[in-house]
């Protein structure tokens, strides 16, 4: 009885900690609290032979559970989530000494083994092990090889990630590399946008959020201005969009903003292409706000859905399924001059 599964967290083979767990939000690790939490899931199985069968025919007979589920309660102990019996009949007896098959699934994050069998012995407890694998091996370039302005920006005082300056952060062995190569990327893009002469960048002042798909940045005052400029003329590089701003937005308004976001304006600009496009979506303070935060967020869409029916279509499937915007795969479209990146050999190289 009070038999318990315990599940472990590595990144690769180094144990990280787990730093909070929310049933809503999902799961961070190792420190990664400059990003959103990993959303996932967790599913259990009786094994396939019959005395493992038996016994669960016979708990969900007494639990009276009629939806083929295997319920299982799930806490956290210091760097350890506990599975235990989550059965109101009889909980001490409703996570037997059975053999079991677990299936775990962390969304964007690639692991070595998803899917493990195990058998929990008589009273006692069976650990997994969790491990984070990264999906490219990538060797980054030295910081004095930047271009000016990338380097003031991933330099300056208040680009923090994950509680450490950027440049400590991109030493750091547990943190996730497409974090690196989302924020490297999108770096890179402003570098270039609308041209090298006079490039997005020089508005921008520091690094504030650096997820796998999307990053937040602080701006000065005038960004707002200027993105508007750059949608006007024969042939913007920029268009605003007239429709509502999707949820996901306000979700990083408020990690940047705080309490006060609510009070903050969005608006969204995208990149007048079809394929690879940026979007900014740039804050507008409230008026007469004490200490106004000026920032960005900012992503690149596989499609743009108001250029043309092919960003449209392509631009749909990403809604519907936003792993689809790969960083390792947009290596191939940002510009070489401010890539400050490459693959190792026996990755795929670009």
């Amino acid at each position: 009885m009070n038999e318990k599964i315990l599940l472990r967290f590595f990144h690769a083979d180094t144990p990280v900690d787990i730093t909070s767990v929310d049933p809503a939000e999902g799961i961070v690790l190792g420190g990664e609290t400059s990003a959103f939490p990993i959303t996932g899931g967790l599913a259990i199985f009786p094994a396939r032979d019959a005395v493992s069968q038996s016994a669960y025919k016979r708990i969900s007979m007494v639990e009276d559970w009629r939806d083929g589920k295997f319920p299982v309660k799930v806490s956290r102990q210091g760097n350890t989530l506990v599975l235990t019996g989550a059965g109101k009949q009889q909980p001490e007896k409703s996570l037997p000494a059975i053999g079991y098959e677990l299936s775990v699934r962390m969304k964007d994050t690639k692991l070595r083994e998803s899917q493990f069998s195990f058998r929990v012995p008589a009273g006692g407890t069976r650990e997994v092990e969790i491990r984070v694998e990264e999906p490219r091996q990538v060797k980054f370039t030295p910081l004095k090889d930047y271009d000016e302005q990338t380097r003031q920006i991933v330099t300056n005082a208040q680009s923090v990630l994950d509680g450490a300056p950027v440049v400590e952060w991109f030493a750091r062995p547990t943190a996730r590399t497409v974090r690196k190569v989302c924020l490297l990327n999108l770096l890179a893009h402003l570098r270039a946008l609308p041209d090298t002469r006079d490039s997005l960048s020089g508005s921008v002042q520091a690094v504030a959020l650096a997820d796998v798909d999307r990053i937040a940045v602080n701006v000065d005052g005038s960004f707002l201005a200027r993105m508007r400029e750059l949608t006007k003329g024969r042939e913007p590089a920029f268009g605003e969009d007239g429709g509502p701003i999707h949820p996901t937005h306000f979700r990083t308004r408020d990690r940047v903003v705080g309490a006060a976001g609510a009070g903050y304006k969005l608006h969204s600009f995208r990149q007048r292409v079809s394929k690879r496009s940026m979007q900014i979506i740039v804050s507008e303070p409230p008026a007469g706000a004490p200490q106004p935060v000026h920032f960005a967020e900012i992503d690149i869409d596989l499609g743009n859905p108001f250029i043309d029916a092919v960003g449209f279509g392509t631009h749909l499937f990403e809604l519907m399924n936003p792993a689809a915007t790969d960083h390792f795969d947009l290596a191939k479209s940002v510009p070489l001059d401010f890539r400050y990146y490459s693959f190792v050999k026996g990755a795929e190289s670009v």
